[in-house]
């Protein structure tokens, strides 16, 4: 993979060298391969249009006992068309979840090695350092005291998002989702649909008919607002 590096201006206080980016890249492009690949091919036949229950035999010889088993059967398709579908949403959401939980994992060494680098911070044998980093939030702030703010980036709006939807898929309904909910309600059902509009009075805490509804093309978008985000760290490589 060839990576336009983005050049350090004088003034940041730290970065990474190439190699180190390409490592982050290409752990990013194994998992997009494979969740793209492979996970969401698995669910990706099933359709969601429910199979037509069988009309009922209007002459006097019809078998009830084989109608009710046509009824039952067509039935327990559609159920399993549903499920397969609520499976393969779950699968979606765990994919989007395991994106951001990969960034925030290869962030968290990154900061802490570079911290562990610095002037009296020991040999490089001494074990990694004990900065927290158990926030976005956390690890924002760090990124702004060495000098590089990830809020003026073009892609922090998406990383952000990227964020509260992985905390509404760990803890479900509650605080998480609703923080979701108020600042991407087009997120949620119905409003995942361009044609239906936002009310000006939409409720501040969804319902349970709200749900999330995300698909293979988020995963898509996050992934891209990772990539960016490896591209744009501050470069230590002379040129």
């Amino acid at each position: 993979m060839t990576v336009q590096a983005t050049q350090a201006p004088s003034e940041a206080a730290f970065g990474i060298f190439m190699w180190q980016r390409d490592y982050a890249l290409k752990t990013l492009e194994a998992y997009k391969t494979e969740v793209e690949g492979r996970v969401f091919p698995a669910f990706g036949q099933e359709s969601r249009t429910d199979a037509p229950l069988p009309e009922e035999a209007s002459d006097d010889d019809a078998d009830p006992e084989a109608l009710r088993e046509a009824f039952a059967k067509s039935y327990e398709e559609n159920e399993y068309r549903k499920d397969l579908e609520f499976a393969k949403s779950r699968i979606v959401e765990m994919a989007i979840a395991g994106l951001y939980l990969l960034w925030e994992r290869r962030v968290t060494h990154l900061l802490r090695t570079h911290e562990r680098g610095q002037p009296g911070a020991g040999t490089p044998k001494q074990e990694m350092t004990d900065l927290y980093l158990g926030t976005f939030a956390q690890i924002r702030d760090e990124f702004e005291k060495l000098g590089w703010s990830l809020e003026t980036q073009d892609f922090y709006k998406k990383l952000n998002q990227l964020r509260l939807v992985t905390n509404a898929v760990k803890h479900g309904d509650g605080d998480s989702r609703t923080r979701l909910w108020r600042k991407f309600p087009r997120l949620f059902w119905p409003y995942n649909h361009d044609s239906y509009p936002i009310p000006e009075d939409v409720p501040t805490v969804p319902t349970a008919a709200n749900t999330l509804e995300l698909t293979p093309e988020h995963f898509r978008e996050y992934a891209e607002a990772v990539e960016a985000f490896w591209k744009a760290v501050p470069s230590l490589d002379r040129t």
